[in-house]
Formats: C-alpha cells, structure tokens, sequence
C-alpha cells in the first residue's frame, strides 16, 4: 500500500512535464526489475542552506527512488513615508533515484540523479507580482556519496555533485524571452531512516 500511494503521488507530480515525465518512466523500470519479497521505506534530511531537503522513498536492493521537498521564502520590507512588504516563495517537488553502486562492510557507494520543477510565487504590498507566473523554472542534480550504516535502519552519508538550474521568461506582452542557465556545484550531509525489512 505505501508503495502504490508513493507511486501515485509521483505520477501526478510530475504529469504536467515532459521531461519528469521520461525520469518518471525510468524510475518504474527500475522498480519492475529490482521489486523483491523485501523493500524498506526511506526517509531522509540533507540540512544546510541551500541544500535542505526532506526525501521519501523505497529501497528495494540496490535502488532506492525518490521524491522530495525543498521550500525557500524570503520577505523584503522597505520603510519610508510607507512601509511596503515584497514576499518571494520558491516551492521545489522533486523526483529521482539513488543507486547503491558499492558496497563494502558498512561502507556503501552510491549515484543519485534526481529532476525538479520550482513553482515561484511572490506578492508585493499585499497584490500579487504579475510578472513570476510567467517565468518557467527546472532543474537536477547528479551526485556521488557514501552512506555510513550504523545498522539496518539508520545511516550518515555525505554527498558531492552538480546541478543545473534553467530559467527562461516570457513576456506575454510582447516578443522578449530572456533564459538563463546556472550549473553550480553542491555538497550535502544526510540522514537516513529505513523502515522495514532489511536489504
């Protein structure tokens, strides 16, 4: 039952996207050749300023997939003959899959490819800010990390990769698109929880 309700909540996460759309598909071949008799339910947090982020999955083996959470709200307040507030909020859902690539004693090895798609919405003196809804967002990481498992059910990882963050906006009002490309590099410390039967 956990399996089917995580399944379903990815498919209508990601049923407005091509290209979540394609990961999605590969996530569930994945699972088709990889289900056991056994599988656990993941949990893990990565804290850290830019990086925060909360995970809920299935590890069947070798191959744990996905989905997450991130969420960054910042508030502007300017004061002079009026006091006027600017909130910004950047929702970012994602999908992916983590693979155990080695394993040796407590040590375990593994690749992580995961896509999101931010959803940024913003008001400005109280009024929505027009122009965000017309700026499309989308982006992934690829990383390479070590888990540490203390046992079974709980393990320490640290994880080194690179991201790719797209932006484009389209004036709705006239020919100008602007995009932008960001690829920077990141580094994270998780925690995890496993649940249930053992690998």
């Amino acid at each position: 039952i956990t399996i089917k309700i995580i399944y379903l909540f990815i498919y209508l996460l990601i049923s407005k996207t091509k290209t979540m759309k394609k990961l999605f598909l590969l996530v569930s071949v994945c699972m088709l050749f990889t289900l056991k008799g056994y599988s656990q339910f993941s949990f893990g947090v990565s804290p850290g300023l830019n990086t925060n982020t909360a995970q809920f999955g299935i590890k069947m083996g070798k191959i744990n997939p996905y989905i997450g959470f991130q969420y960054l709200g910042g508030t502007l307040k300017l004061e002079e003959a009026e006091t006027v507030k600017a909130h910004v909020t950047l929702i970012m859902p994602e999908v992916g899959v983590k693979f155990f690539a080695i394993e040796k004693n407590k040590l375990k090895g593994y690749l992580n490819l995961n896509i999101t798609k931010p959803f940024i919405s913003g008001k400005y003196d109280g009024e929505d800010i027009p122009y965000l809804k017309d700026i499309s967002l989308i982006g992934g990481n690829f990383g390479l990390g070590v888990e540490y498992f203390f046992d079974e059910n709980f393990s320490v990882g640290g994880e080194y990769g690179i991201q790719y963050i797209h932006g484009k906006y389209d004036d709705p009002n006239s020919d100008f698109v602007a995009k932008v490309g960001i690829v920077p590099t990141y580094s994270k410390i998780c925690l995890n929880f496993y649940f249930g039967g053992g690998s």
